[in-house]
């Protein structure tokens, strides 16, 4: 919207190209894979015990067991 000043002077701003990018926490990590057992809702793991007793141990044919072990 126009911003008058004075007779005859008009200042508008407009947006140019892509807005910046928001900073955003770094510290929550998502992961998604094959697992033994476990639930299809999100679930907050705090350990790699944690992560074994809710959805299993190391599979033959799946990395996510060895990425979350990684993370913690």
């Amino acid at each position: 919207m126009p911003q008058y000043l004075t007779p005859g002077v008009y200042i508008e701003e407009i947006e140019i190209g892509p807005k910046p990018i928001e900073s955003l926490s770094t510290s929550t990590a998502g992961f998604l894979g094959k697992t033994e057992r476990g639930t299809d809702k999100t679930t907050l793991i705090t350990s790699f015990d944690d992560y074994s007793r809710i959805y299993g141990g190391f599979l033959k044919d799946s990395y996510l067991t060895y990425a979350i072990d990684g993370f913690f």
